[in-house]
């Protein structure tokens, strides 16, 4: 089987939106500076919100030196390598060179959210005549390239910057999608332990704020306004003179009133729900702990004025942070991978790491993951029948489950949770009126385990963090591999179980 029902469902939307010309993406990054969390510890998350059928798996690339002249093939552009790349980890579409979020070796952490810009819309407008368009970086691609490159926040946002600069941003970000219907520009949350920086590119102009204290998260919208740390040269020369921004008022100034796309994108569903982000942190301002950085990724504004959904999460009739596909096509994919980064400062006596959950988080596990290791799980980094592909997204037509990889497990019971049939009839019955039963008793059993993994990580990490400082980084390798395995393993077998146990109700 190559594709569900959830692949035709998708692009049914994908069409809709491209026929009226409406952009309505959610993906959702927010930071926790140390005087915000409960531990003085920075804590960093992200939701990442893809199409259905776009397996994300989480993956490693280690570190290494390079030889002059080396070059790198992505999507889109074939650029220069460096001397040297340090080892990072994280998850990534399928299809794509790059990561939605990850983390390196040195405890910097990025994770990268579509908006839509005027400079956006005019590529899209050029390309709908006919015209050609110059295809640019992927945000995603400039995710990895930021931390195989940065030692520190502000490094990587250096790194970005200027291949932002020099490259530009266009290109399809979806699998399947043409440029037109699936290009967008980024914006980009960028943290080490010790400082945060928010960075928003419309093409090659972009603007970048420091983060010091207290917490901070973007969304699909613009979020720096009048105030920013630095930003590249003409910016505010360039909107003026594509009549963006009023020449005789550039002491005013608004970065996202100039750049963003009013026309054709609305606000309001981003907006909204970055809004409650921010509530959901400076809720627990000065607590904020893993804990709760798993709650803010499976919220679906419960004990809000909203009510959540009004069926439930699996039938959506708002965007949430915890993002389900909508049997209606008011939204187009889910969440499809979430990692709660933990940031210690230099001088801290533990290490860096970051909680990876598959699929829907609201349906799955958190299991942690160590940089200072040297492998990932079995399954883990497999994408399905797509054999992990990095191609032209318009071009990259394989997917689908395969029961070796642990990301389509994970899918295969967020379906049985909704009530989804996957089958070669593509039919759907029943979908997401099982979800209200069954995805509370299978949020019991998952949270255990959490439970159980975060009590074990706070103890392999401290012994860890004693065997660097020795010098025996092999020795730590293996502590922190053995755990995560474990705890993967154990999530993996819950999984398994469950699945089991709802096929036999659906006979």
């Amino acid at each position: 089987m190559t594709t569900n029902t959830n692949t035709k469902t998708f692009f049914r939307a994908a069409v809709i939106l491209a026929v009226l010309n409406i952009s309505v993406i959610a993906c959702d990054s927010w930071v926790a500076m140390p005087d915000a969390t409960a531990d003085g510890i920075m804590i960093m998350g992200k939701n990442s919100d893809v199409a259905s059928y776009e397996c994300e798996p989480f993956v490693r690339w280690e570190g290494k030196t390079h030889k002059p002249g080396e070059m790198i093939e992505m999507q889109y552009r074939t650029i220069p390598q460096v001397e040297r790349t340090y080892t990072v980890l994280g998850s990534k579409q399928f299809w794509v060179w790059g990561f939605e979020q990850g983390i390196n070796e040195f405890g910097v952490a990025i994770g990268n959210e579509s908006i839509f810009t005027k400079e956006w819309a005019s590529n899209v407008s050029k390309a709908k005549k006919g015209e050609a368009v110059e295809r640019g970086l992927l945000g995603m691609n400039l995710v990895r390239l930021g931390l195989e490159r940065g030692r520190t926040a502000r490094e990587s946002l250096e790194v970005i910057t200027k291949l932002i600069e020099e490259y530009g941003q266009w290109g399809s970000g979806l699998a399947g999608l043409s440029d037109i219907d699936a290009s967008w520009d980024n914006s980009f949350l960028i943290a080490d332990g010790t400082e945060a920086w928010v960075l928003e590119a419309g093409g090659k102009h972009w603007v970048a704020k420091k983060i010091t204290s207290g917490v901070a998260n973007i969304g699909n919208y613009i979020t720096i306004r009048t105030e920013w740390d630095l930003a590249c040269d003409d910016l505010i020369e360039y909107a003026c003179n594509k009549g963006w921004w009023p020449a005789d008022k550039v002491d005013e100034f608004d970065f996202s009133q100039a750049y963003h796309d009013f026309q054709t994108t609305p606000l309001a569903p981003s907006f909204i729900r970055g809004k409650r982000v921010q509530q959901l942190l400076k809720q627990k301002l000065g607590q904020i702990d893993v804990n709760w950085g798993f709650r803010i990724t499976r919220d679906h504004f419960e004990d809000t004025f909203i009510e959540g959904p009004f069926y439930n999460a699996a039938v959506p009739d708002v965007l949430t942070i915890c993002m389900h596909h909508s049997p209606a096509n008011f939204t187009w994919g889910i969440t499809a991978g979430t990692n709660i980064f933990v940031l210690p400062g230099k001088n801290a006596k533990t290490i860096p790491m970051t909680y990876w959950a598959a699929n829907v988080p609201c349906c799955s596990c958190y299991v942690p993951f160590y940089v200072d290791g040297s492998k990932i799980p079995k399954g883990v980094n497999k994408a399905g029948k797509s054999k992990g592909l990095i191609t032209d997204s318009a071009k990259t037509t394989v997917w689908g489950y395969t029961k070796d990889s642990y990301w389509w497990q994970f899918d295969k019971l967020r379906m049985l949770i909704n009530g989804d049939k996957r089958g070669e009839n593509e039919k759907v019955t029943e979908f997401g009126f099982k979800y209200n039963q069954r995805q509370p008793a299978v949020r019991a059993e998952f949270d255990q385990l959490e439970k159980d993994f975060i009590a074990g990580d706070w103890k392999i990490r401290a012994e860890a963090k004693k065997l660097l400082d020795a010098g025996q980084n092999t020795k730590a390798a293996k502590l922190l591999d053995d755990y995560t395995d474990k705890c993967a393993r154990r999530a993996l077998g819950k999984c398994n179980q469950l699945i089991k146990y709802f096929e036999t109700l659906e006979d």
